[in-house]
């Protein structure tokens, strides 16, 4: 009988070192209860689910959810849209999920707890975009209520810029928001303080990789 679900945002993909990060989170969670369902929101779920063992579904794309006629409209920002009219009890759930076709929500509102795995997406060196993905999957979730842990997270340096300093100040909006950080380097830990945020319980922990085991050397890779 599954007593927890729990989704994981984050994608590996063709990325070693996030995917590492996934794939030996996955493992300890496992290892520690063996009554969990985990399920990845992947950019690339095929590759996330075979290397991960575990189901993965990806992110949405396109644009077939209620805001389908409003050309133009991101699908996450259908989503965020969506949480946004259920936090305000403007919706219920039966409803919610039938307009949302893309089937995020739907996963969201099943979910007991949200980890996002973002490993060093908590900067402004991949661009704004690449910044507001990590923390899309952080505000729908505490939109819908649930609890939220970043996982092995990263502080990268930002920009002395006007954009570097958005990015600071949104990123001290919406981690004050969550439940739990792990900073996986002192300096992350460091500059989480230094950003002010101070709500959620932050500890300074070993990058999760490190439990993996080395694959055999003529171990061919399916991707």
């Amino acid at each position: 009988m599954i007593k927890m679900k729990i989704v994981i945002v984050g994608s590996g993909g063709y990325n070693k070192g996030s995917l590492s990060v996934i794939k030996s989170t996955i493992k300890m969670l496992k290892e520690e209860a063996s009554d969990v369902k985990i399920s990845i929101l992947s950019h690339f779920p095929e590759i996330d689910s075979y290397q991960c063992e575990a189901t993965a579904f990806k992110y949405p794309t396109f644009q077939p959810g209620l805001f389908a006629k409003l050309k133009g409209i991101p699908p996450f920002v259908q989503c965020i849209l969506l949480a946004i009219l259920y936090r305000l009890q403007v919706v219920d759930v039966k409803w919610l999920v039938e307009v949302d076709r893309l089937g995020l929500l739907q996963a969201y509102l099943e979910a007991d707890c949200i980890l996002i795995c973002g490993t060093d997406d908590i900067s402004d060196m991949y661009g704004f975009l690449s910044f507001m993905t990590l923390y899309e999957g952080v505000f729908i979730a505490t939109l819908m209520k649930k609890p939220v842990i970043i996982n092995a997270t990263q502080i990268s340096p930002f920009q002395k810029s006007l954009r570097g300093k958005i990015c600071i100040f949104l990123s001290q909006l919406i981690l004050n928001r969550v439940n739990l950080i792990t900073a996986r380097d002192q300096i992350s830990k460091d500059f989480l303080h230094k950003m002010n945020v101070n709500t959620p319980l932050i500890y300074l922990t070993a990058d999760p990789s490190f439990i993996l085991q080395p694959a055999p050397c003529k171990e061919e890779s399916r991707y």
